[in-house]
């Protein structure tokens, strides 16, 4: 089972019209945007922990043996690991870029311990 979070890219309320949750301000990917880009605050990805890990308990629960824990590609996890310039917990140093994955692996971990973890890069 895949565990994403589509980011600058997410469109949660129509398919067609963007609605960019995204981890760090962006000079270049922001400008897509005309009608601007939301960033996280650090509560807010705090819930997406939590979020991520009870999607992999339900995972679990339904049978599947592993989950992807996407960060590659543009997703939510991938820009986190390039957040240098955002302010926080979860910016600037490679501790701080890498929490949000950090957590989220860890949490799956603790609540889903037979359940396999994949990471893509």
């Amino acid at each position: 089972m895949q565990l994403t979070h589509s980011g600058r890219y997410a469109r949660p309320s129509v398919h067609d019209r963007p609605e960019p949750l995204a981890g760090a301000a962006h000079p270049v990917l922001d400008r897509r945007f005309p009608n601007g880009v939301h960033v996280l605050s650090d509560a807010e990805l705090d819930r997406l922990v939590d979020d991520f890990i009870a999607a992999a308990r339900r995972a679990f629960d339904c049978g599947y043996q592993f989950v992807d824990v996407k960060a590659c590609h543009g997703y939510l996890g991938h820009e986190m690991l390039g957040a240098r310039s955002r302010p926080g917990k979860y910016g600037g140093s490679l501790e701080n870029r890498s929490r949000f994955m950090r957590q989220v692996i860890e949490g799956v971990r603790t609540e889903s311990p037979d359940l396999e973890i994949v990471v893509r890069l």
